[in-house]
């Protein structure tokens, strides 16, 4: 991108934003093109330019031989790209002009310029392959990522640190003699490395011992692996796992011992909100509360398109937690 065409689009966006935030009210006249030139130190066509965006953002009108004002009603609204590979339904607030995108409309470099036409971006839980495209658009584009942590941006995250401590602490505390497993998968991801951490903590600050088991993929080897838990009818099992990914094998497991739920073993998991008819009881689980992560990040990126916000933040939303059987 040419550095004349990045100076272009945040001299617009600062405009904008003295616009909307009142700095030039409602029928005011904007500063003379001089001093535009001079505060920003560019050239008269790259005022022009910004002048003529702001005409077509509906923000201003120019009057031969007066001068650009600004206009008396805005009506633009926001223009926002949600890039929402996942299909999350949320609505998002009705004074901004929404378009979805797929990521699989970004795959390449050359996709990414779409971006710059809009005022502000939401990704939804991007995979590592969009992060690319985000580091493009840092400090071109407002933007808020969704459920992932990025160093630089702005993102609002679900706590799975915080709860994965909340539910191993209370678990600890209530069986003081339990034998304590956190079932890892084999899934690499910041989710996943945040849970064991919340886990970790919980039984390092309980001073209780404890062991990590990485599962395998495939169920018959999830049994096989189980099959190794030292059962002891005076000390309970108490197992955490990563995601609901290996909750199949915990039941299974559960059954063929004849082991009694909430007396023998306890069991939690993430993302499982499936009914007791599923697994027969119902899971003790924590799941996205999606509503609250987007309210969040509808919330960032205003105060970002507004300017009552820069630079990285980080907001950790606690996810929902359905209390089971286990």
């Amino acid at each position: 991108m040419a550095m004349n065409d990045t100076r272009y689009r945040k001299i617009t966006s600062e405009l904008e934003n003295r616009i909307r935030g009142g700095i030039y009210t409602p029928g005011s006249a904007l500063p003379p093109r001089v001093e535009l030139m001079a505060e920003f130190s560019v050239a008269r066509a790259t005022i022009d330019r910004c002048i003529g965006e702001l005409r077509r953002r509906d923000l201003v009108i120019s009057r031969h031989g007066s001068g650009t004002f600004v206009k008396d009603e805005l009506h633009h609204p926001y223009h926002v790209a949600l890039v929402n590979s996942h299909k999350i339904e949320y609505k998002l607030p009705d004074a901004w002009e929404v378009k979805s995108i797929s990521g699989k409309n970004l795959q390449q470099k050359s996709d990414w310029q779409q971006l710059l036409d809009f005022d502000g971006v939401i990704w939804v839980r991007p995979g590592r392959n969009m992060h690319p495209a985000i580091a493009f658009l840092h400090n071109e584009v407002p933007q808020v990522i969704i459920n992932r942590t990025l160093p630089g941006e702005v993102c609002v995250s679900t706590d799975h640190r915080g709860a994965y401590y909340e539910i191993t602490r209370e678990r600890l505390d209530h069986l003081p003699t339990s034998q304590v497993y956190l079932l890892q998968t084999n899934e690499v991801s910041d989710p996943t490395s945040y849970r064991e951490a919340g886990f970790i903590d919980a039984c390092r600050t309980a001073q209780r011992f404890y062991e990590v088991w990485q599962m395998p993929d495939n169920f018959e080897e999830k049994l096989a692996r189980l099959e190794a838990l030292e059962i002891d009818s005076g000390k309970p099992l108490l197992l955490i796992s990563t995601s609901m990914s290996n909750t199949g094998a915990v039941m299974w497991f559960a059954r063929m011992h004849n082991l009694k739920w909430g007396k023998d073993i306890f069991y939690s998991d993430f993302d499982n909100d499936l009914p007791a008819s599923c697994w027969g009881v119902k899971v003790t689980s924590f799941i996205q509360d999606n509503s609250a992560l987007f309210d969040g990040a509808v919330s960032e990126l205003e105060s970002l398109l507004e300017g009552k916000l820069g630079g990285e933040r980080h907001t950790l939303i606690f996810p929902q937690r359905c209390q089971g059987d286990t």
